[in-house]
């Protein structure tokens, strides 16, 4: 998170950046690529949503939780079973 504050200095931390970059780096494996995939997201779709509201992050926790269903089915069933995904859309609220 320190490497993309000072990559884009005019965003700096939102909350719940950590989950996205969490997230990727699960699904990458790779904290390079994790971070060049992080920056074009927020290049191409989060500055956008951030700038706006936070309430337009909802629509997409529903496709990251498609995304890690398809990808991480074991994790996803975590994630069902502690309701961790209800719980980040809670605190978007």
């Amino acid at each position: 998170m320190q490497a993309y504050v000072s990559h884009d200095p005019n965003v700096g931390y939102v909350q719940g950046m950590n989950y996205l970059t969490g997230f990727l780096h699960i699904m990458l494996q790779d904290q390079d690529d994790t971070f060049a995939c992080f920056v074009k997201m927020m290049d191409s779709h989060m500055k956008r949503l951030i700038y706006s509201n936070i309430q337009n992050l909802k629509p997409y926790w529903s496709k990251l939780d498609r995304m890690v269903d398809f990808y991480r089915p074991k994790l996803a069933h975590h994630f069902q079973v502690t309701s961790f995904m209800e719980l980040c859309l809670a605190n978007i609220d």
